[in-house]
């Protein structure tokens, strides 16, 4: 691999790389965008090649390879050139459009600068534009592919997270975004990875001149009503050998909770509730390519606050009659988390290591105050949302409402919580002496803590009152967990022969856990009478100390061929991957439980898992198709925990059962995926298909006694279930200017979904087929700083049942999208966007509405562009209502959250930068 980079800035830069024997040009590469390229060195042990790589505007840089005597074949190389010599040249004027993306190799680059953003606009709206990526709910989609994590500059940014580079990187810094599969750090030493094999990645690469020296990014702002604020800030150094960054932000406004144009509510990532947001972190970067040694680490501190608001519509399905819930749950939380993470590489033409120590620590405290009304038949409750519930509340319900009831439950609860969670993680590579073989160990330790204690009062009230309940209860509970991993790596290469390549990979490993519970359960025993001494005493039926050690042995073979062809007439290559492996590990578990009286139990398990994957790629200068294929199939064993003698009643209303019968559950999982990018239409084409089986699946059989109210699970295995997803994706401009542009994500999902539910002792099984078809279809039209996107998502979800008294669901989603950026006189922006959601089909008649949220900014560029007024408008009509909705084969689940509500906001930003001139 040859990799060209500014000798100054260390970016990866377009050029491309001449390779000459003796006197002849054997051939020339390009590096296109990426800034790399492979180079096919072939000939006899003992032979020179010279390498020249140029780029426009750079002096040239060369070196000198020899063809090794052992079998040793890979190559690494990185070209530093220095800027060449300014010249003056004669004025020309050219008038071009900008190309949004190409695709080089396996990468896709997204130019930035052709995309039209609004002033102050940060890392997620550029990445919300990109074709063929989705951006939701903080997870990045890219033609149906998951990304993994998000690097600057193609090494690590906070750990990878997302969310920190979305929310706080602006987005005038950014030159491309490019979308790859990473080969591990190790992989010079270990060899070329199969593109599954490889994460998928979003690499931000910054702009030459934020690429050195340092600049910050500050912004504040204040709103109405109910005093609205935001204040957030953004720094980045850059030097030779250093990277660092510190972010802070605090807000009152869901910060995450960005209006989108993809025809979603919620944009980037829609936090429910209001949210009081208080975080900030610093991330450093320590790589001194001259020497083998890479440091990097993050260290992230938030506090947040969230008032939230959840009411919920149920209909459990039993063949006696179906259940009906409402549910009105108000809760605040609060939490304090710190998560740092450090690594520590050290890389040499001959071994690699790497160790990352890392820490993870939360404090919460949350109130939730619950009400929930359980009724034996539909309660039509109109256009209201939770009716019956409020009726029954407020005493102000019909006849006909109460003979409908089962029961009322009412609790307040209150605790703590923690969670502590430190460890490392750490690899060695080592190359075998005159051979490419290589020998990898991994070792890891984790610690991790989780306490907490509540405090719970709770009543049922029957339509009889003579059969009402109350209790209070106390929850102390803590699990301390300790992990251990080691695993020891060998592979063997083979030569490659007419382009094809064997390769073995052995691996022996073992892990160990040992878990220890404290889980008591205390309830009222006595209380005077003014309320100021309360006496608790200890359940010993729901109360237990546990401790469990498992054992965890394995081996793994692993079988890989890979062959490539180069055609150099047609200037394309195809290259092959078939791989096959098994793996054989063991269980251990043993389980020792201290209750009302001591269990011990244990037991032994064998696994053998095999796994298969094709992969084929076909590239020309043009175009790339890829096409994978791979099968899995896997086995796990029941909980331990369910082979001892219990019966769980901490929950008045749920009551839990053991069951020691219990096989294993089989899953088959199949999955199958085929690109294709044009560099000349820009064409894009993604289709994605999985399966997924289940043999023996782990349910929680339900029965339901109606004249109490109370469920009594047991788990159980079942056979039936069974889905399917397939997705497609397609994008291309229409024009020649690549002005217009379209988009398409067409999506099938299939549900064979079967549980156990009854009102009687024996089970029942309730098979739920869900059909769920979706569109999203866009349209986006650019020039000369004006932006308009038009769009529209569709859903249609059926839900079926072969039971005579399912009544058949079919629930539609309808969301028209407008969003524009239009520059106005005076150097003046207008950024909106409207998203119309348009509901029917739900049983909760009070969702069949359809609602308009509209945001609107209005923007100026002060200073040369470095000071920005903004003025926000927030949900302008008031009608935003964040909504979701489940079916399974026990029921369907209709659920409202409260969210933030309109406000006005002015704010003010203002960035600065600071470059050091070159020598």
């Amino acid at each position: 691999m040859a990799h060209i980079e500014d000798a100054f800035t260390h970016e990866q830069i377009e050029g491309s790389v001449t390779i000459v024997k003796g006197d002849s040009i054997i051939r020339t590469l390009s590096t296109y965008d990426s800034g790399e390229c492979y180079l096919p060195l072939n000939g006899a042990p003992g032979s020179r090649f010279k390498c020249i790589a140029t780029a426009e505007g750079y002096e040239s840089d060369s070196a000198v390879f020899v063809i090794p005597d052992s079998r040793l074949e890979r190559i690494n190389h990185v070209f530093l050139l220095n800027k060449a010599r300014k010249r003056e040249l004669e004025e020309l004027t050219v008038t071009a459009t900008a190309i949004k993306m190409v695709m080089n190799k396996d990468t896709i680059i997204y130019n930035a600068d052709a995309f039209e953003l609004s002033s102050g606009s940060m890392l997620d709206a550029l990445v919300r534009q990109l074709p063929g990526v989705e951006l939701r709910n903080g997870v990045i989609k890219v033609n149906g592919r998951y990304v993994s994590s998000l690097l600057l500059n193609g090494e690590d940014f906070f750990s990878g997270d997302p969310s920190i580079a979305l929310r706080n990187l602006p987005a005038f810094m950014i030159k491309n975004v490019k979308v790859y599969g990473k080969e591990s750090d190790h992989a010079y030493l270990t060899g070329k990875e199969s593109e599954e094999d490889k994460p998928l990645v979003m690499d931000v690469n910054l702009k030459r001149e934020y690429a050195v020296g340092w600049t910050a990014n500050i912004e504040g702002g204040y709103g109405v009503p109910d005093n609205k604020y935001r204040g957030r800030g953004f720094g980045l150094v850059f030097s030779d050998n250093l990277r660092a960054a510190l972010f802070v932000n605090a807000n009152n406004i869901n910060d995450k909770s960005t209006a989108g144009s993809d025809g979603a509510w919620g944009g980037s990532s829609a936090m429910s509730g209001n949210n009081s947001i208080i975080n900030g972190g610093v991330d450093y970067l320590f790589h001194n390519k001259a020497k083998p040694t890479k440091i990097n680490g993050s260290v992230v501190i938030s506090r947040d606050k969230q008032e939230m608001l959840t009411e919920t519509s149920r209909q459990m399905f039993f063949q006696s009659g179906d259940i009906w819930q409402q549910q009105r749950e108000q809760q605040s939380e609060r939490n304090f988390s710190v998560d740092t993470k450090h690594t520590i590489a050290i890389e040499n033409p001959t071994h690699y290591a790497v160790i990352t120590p890392y820490l993870f620590y939360k404090h919460g405290h949350s109130d939730v105050l619950t009400n929930s009304l359980t009724m034996n038949s539909n309660p039509g409750d109109g256009a209201r949302r939770l009716a019956a519930l409020d009726s029954i509340l407020i005493g102000n319900a019909t006849d006909l409402l109460k003979s409908r009831v089962d029961n009322l439950y009412r609790r307040i609860a209150g605790g703590s919580n923690e969670q502590l969670s430190l460890g490392f993680n750490s690899e060695m590579f080592f190359q075998i002496p005159n051979s490419p073989d290589n020998l990898g160990l991994e070792l890891s330790g984790n610690y991790y803590r989780q306490w907490h204690r509540s405090d719970v009062a709770y009543g049922i009230e029957y339509p009889d009152p003579n059969g009402n309940i109350s209790n209070r209860q106390q929850n102390p509970y803590s699990a301390p967990v300790y992990n251990l991993g080691a695993a020891l790596r060998y592979r063997l290469e083979f030569p490659e022969n007419d382009g094809g390549k064997f390769s073995l990979l052995f691996t022996a490993k073992y892990n160990f856990d040992n878990t220890r519970q404290r889980n008591e359960w205390l309830t009222l025993a006595d209380q005077v009478s003014n309320h100021d001494l309360i006496m608790m005493e200890l359940d010993p039926v729901n109360s237990y100390r546990r401790r469990e050690i498992i054992h965890k042995p394995g081996a793994n073979v692993e079988l890989e061929y890979k062959l490539s062809r180069f055609n150099q007439a047609a200037m394309s290559n195809t290259s092959y991957q078939f791989k096959v492996s098994v793996e054989d590990s063991g269980e251990f578990d043993r389980l020792t439980n201290r209750a009302l009286e001591e269990e011990r139990v244990s037991r032994f398990s064998n696994y053998i898992s095999p796994k298969f994957v094709f992969n084929c790629a076909h590239m020309t200068a043009q175009s790339r198709n890829m096409i994978t294929a791979t099968y899995a199939w896997r086995q796990n064993e029941a909980p331990l925990t369910y082979k001892l003698r219990y019966r769980y009643t901490s929950d008045p209303l749920n009551i839990y059962l053991p069951n020691d019968n219990l096989s294993r559950t089989g899953i088959h999982n199949a999955n199958l995926t085929y690109t294709l990018f044009n560099n000349r239409t820009k064409r894009q084409l993604g289709l994605n298909f999985t399966w997924q089986l289940r043999e023996n699946a782990l349910v929680n059989a339900r029965y339901y006694d109606r004249e109490t109210g109370v469920s009594t699970w047991m788990p159980m295995n079942i056979n039936g279930n069974w889905n399917t997803r397939t997705e497609l994706q397609y994008s291309r401009p229409l024009d020649a200017a690549r002005r217009f542009e379209i988009s398409s994500t067409t999506c099938h999902v299939f549900e064979n979904n079967v549980d156990y539910s009854s009102t009687t002792d024996n089970p029942v099984r309730s098979n739920v087929k869900n059909n769920i078809i979706a569109e999203r279809l866009r349209a986006d039209w650019q020039n000369n700083g004006y932006s308009v996107s038009v769009g529209i998502t569709a859903q249609w979800h059926n839900a079926a049942s072969a039971r005579s008294d399912f009544k058949t669901l079919n629930l539609w989603d309808i969301l028209p999208v407008l969003s524009a950026i239009v520059p106005l006189p005076w150097k003046l922006q207008l950024t909106s966007d409207i998203t119309t959601t348009i509901r029917y089909g739900y049983n909760d008649s009070s969702i069949n509405k359809s609602f308009v949220l509209w945001n609107a900014s209005l923007s100026k560029g002060l200073l040369d562009d470095k000071l920005t007024v903004k003025l926000t408008a927030y949900d302008i009509l008031g009608q935003v209502q964040p909504f979701t909705s489940t079916v399974n084969a026990q029921a369907i689940t209709e659920t409202y959250r409260t969210t933030l509500r309109q406000y006005v906001m002015l704010t003010l930003s203002y960035r600065l930068n600071l470059h050091p001139k070159r020598g």
